[in-house]
């Protein structure tokens, strides 16, 4: 969201599944303590791999309503693969350093090379237009 111009100021960095933010992380922990999250270790992606699925509990009063541009980019990338995710996200990464869209598939590929398939690197750069970086 934050590659598609939402005011999220928190910094990443590069990180096993790509950019990484602590402090997002630690926000994340903070509202699953208080109850305002749910937070579950679930099976996701191709290879069922466990991973920590954060929502809103179904006992919410209410949900925030999130902005149209914002809630459309949600729906729309919620429909890829934690992987196609990933390799989208580093890429934007590189971009964001300044390099070139080439150099900066180029520099994911070369970071993650099992999952630079040609499958996964085509929804990648579907998604980077979705958020406007292509």
């Amino acid at each position: 969201m934050k590659c598609a111009g939402s005011d999220l100021d928190t910094e990443f960095a590069l990180h096993h599944y790509g950019p990484f933010s602590a402090e997002l992380a630690d926000a994340a922990e903070e509202l699953m303590l208080i109850g305002a999250i749910d937070e579950r270790h679930e099976q996701v992606g191709p290879f069922g791999l466990f991973q920590t699925v954060y929502r809103l509990p179904e006992s919410a009063p209410q949900r925030p309503e999130l902005p149209p541009k914002e809630k459309r980019i949600l729906l729309e990338l919620d429909c890829f693969s934690t992987t196609e995710l990933e390799m989208a996200s580093t890429i934007a990464h590189f971009l964001r350093e300044g390099v070139s869209y080439d150099q900066a598939v180029a520099e994911a590929a070369s970071l993650k090379p099992t999952k630079a398939i040609l499958p996964v690197m085509e929804k990648a750069h579907k998604i980077l237009d979705i958020v406007g970086m292509r």
